[in-house]
């Protein structure tokens, strides 16, 4: 294997007071801490 590429996105559109903290919650685990889980 000579490379890894995060090819993950996921986005909650709307505005940041009508998006529940669950939503923001996934989206900050998918999109930030599971690229942080695939790199190790």
């Amino acid at each position: 294997l000579w490379g890894l590429v995060h090819a993950n996105a996921w986005i909650a559109l709307g505005e940041c007071e009508w998006v529940p903290l669950s939503v923001v919650r996934r989206s900050i685990d998918i999109n930030f801490t599971g690229v942080a889980r695939l790199t190790q």
